[in-house]
């Protein structure tokens, strides 16, 4: 599963790449309906044949292997990281361009932050597991890859639940609670 916001060409590529490396090899790549990355040309013409549209229902799993867009149940990012964690994904990559502090991640499902490394930010790793060097992008596919291979298997903890930086919100299609 992905959330961006804020992703420029080279981002888009890299994303593009991961969703195609797990759609095409077997697995499920889910992108949320309202993620930029479905109106970025690079990510579009690198990934999809078609124009993408909803192929999961909001919380429900894919019923096939393959990238699927995830219909989104709000706006809002928290619920959009929710549903996309009820969806049925294993990992959750994220990223934000313009995210001066660590978003939460996911409580269930562990969600991985890129961050582009400009060398201008001193505090870079204390927001995102995985750091990508601005001037080699194209070792960027390779890092994530890695850092989710060593989430997968235990041997590293993400920073959102190493830090106990998580938050869930159940979205209620407009709903009041009261």
């Amino acid at each position: 599963g992905s959330l961006t916001k804020g992703a420029d060409a080279q981002l888009a590529l890299l994303f593009a790449r991961l969703a195609g490396f797990f759609a095409l090899g077997g697995g499920v790549a889910v992108v949320p309906e309202l993620s930029p990355l479905l109106s970025h040309a690079t990510f579009t013409e690198a990934l999809l044949a078609e124009e993408a549209k909803v192929t999961v229902r909001a919380a429900q799993h894919p019923a096939s292997a393959g990238l699927h867009v995830l219909q989104a149940a709000s706006s809002r990012r928290l619920e959009q990281l929710t549903t996309l964690g009820a969806s049925g994904v294993h990992l959750i990559v994220a990223f934000e361009a313009d995210a001066e502090a660590a978003a939460p991640g996911h409580p269930m499902v562990p969600t991985v932050r890129v961050r582009v490394d400009d060398g201008a930010d001193a505090d870079a790793e204390q927001l995102a597991d995985v750091l990508l060097p601005r001037e080699a992008p194209h070792g960027w596919a390779a890092r994530v890859l890695d850092a989710l291979s060593e989430v997968a298997s235990g041997s590293r903890v993400p920073l959102a639940l190493r830090c106990r930086n998580t938050d869930l919100q159940i979205p209620r299609a407009g709903a009041v609670s009261l």
